[in-house]
């Protein structure tokens, strides 16, 4: 009988035991299992000390002993299961002590080494149960706190980059990102282009239709440069009032031209009125291009400025026109 025990109950048992040990993914299953296995390691044990006429049935007390611990500090098992199944065992040894085989004396000294045991290891899975869910609330709060300050580190750095009126990148931005790409452009030996897009007469804008109408016109010509079919490198950034600026990293003075007569025409379709223009009946935009293939002496303030240089010659030219700045290589 004892033998049919440990490989038709037993084996069988610790084999699944040891398989489920493996698969994290089934925890509950795991915690599950463990209290049957327990349970049956147990119930078995307590069977033969009951049904065992050898002396040597005091091992199995022994083995009992072992077990409760086992399954008290080493399975997943949750506090309230394993108070139970260790209730079930201890009153089974307890009401079958009497039919085993061993001194009355030896059987008192284990029934309180069993009581004992049981009590340690119930101490000890409550204890295990506890800091486990210390534990998870710990990790609960860090990744609230984590989650905040991601949070609160976009909005800060939305603040910091972002231009609260259009949504665009704002001047920081823009330096920032300028100063990149013309690194880039120096190490790979490529053009950078910018454009730098002006409101024409928009002062006379303002005063006409007020400053709200002025900010809403702003925003409309924003979300359309926004809107523009580009890179992903490109940039497109407010620069200050309604000066806009796009930097176009890698793009040739040619293309960079017609980007910009296609930009100029997409502002002047919106029709947005304006009756105050000295150049049309519409809102139009004048854009100045410079094109720079970087080298040792130069730096970016000098597309900036020749940009810059572009716009004020197609101001002087008439407004709602692209002007190419002369020089494109340095």
């Amino acid at each position: 009988i004892a033998w049919a025990v440990r490989f038709g109950v037993l084996l069988p048992i610790l084999i699944v035991q040891l398989l489920l040990s493996f698969q994290s993914f089934y925890p509950k299953v795991e915690a599950m299992f463990s209290t049957v296995s327990v349970c049956c390691g147990a119930g078995t044990l307590v069977l033969l000390m009951k049904i065992s006429h050898s002396p040597l049935v005091i091992h199995y007390h022994g083995m009992l002993l072992v077990l409760i611990v086992y399954g008290n500090v080493m399975t997943r098992v949750r506090f309230w299961h394993s108070f139970a199944w260790t209730a079930v065992v201890l009153l089974a040894y307890f009401f079958n002590i009497g039919g085993t085989v061993v001194p009355d004396s030896v059987g008192d000294y284990y029934l309180g080494l069993i009581t004992i045991a049981c009590l340690v290891g119930l101490l000890a899975n409550y204890q295990i149960e506890y800091q486990s869910r210390l534990d998870f609330l710990h990790t609960l709060l860090l990744n609230s706190e984590k989650e905040r300050l991601e949070k609160m580190g976009n909005e800060l750095y939305k603040v910091a980059v972002i231009d609260s009126l259009t949504g665009l990148y704002n001047r920081r931005h823009f330096d920032e990102s300028l100063a990149t790409a013309w690194r880039d452009a120096y190490a790979t030996r490529n053009p950078i282009s910018l454009l730098f897009v002006d409101v024409d007469c928009f002062k006379r804008f303002n005063d006409t239709y007020g400053h709200q109408r002025g900010d809403q016109c702003l925003k409309v010509v924003a979300d359309t440069l926004g809107r523009i079919e580009r890179r992903p490198s490109d940039v497109v950034a407010r620069y200050g009032g309604e000066e806009f600026v796009i930097i176009l990293p890698g793009m040739a003075e040619l293309k960079a031209t017609d980007f910009a007569e296609s930009v100029r025409n997409d502002i002047e379709r919106l029709r947005i009125p304006h009756r105050a223009s000295t150049v049309m009946d519409c809102v139009t935009v004048s854009i100045g291009v410079a094109t720079i293939t970087p080298g040792p002496n130069c730096k970016p303030n000098m597309i900036v400025r020749e940009a810059d240089t572009a716009l004020y010659q197609a101001k002087e030219e008439g407004r709602n026109r692209v002007c190419l700045a002369n020089k494109s290589q340095h």
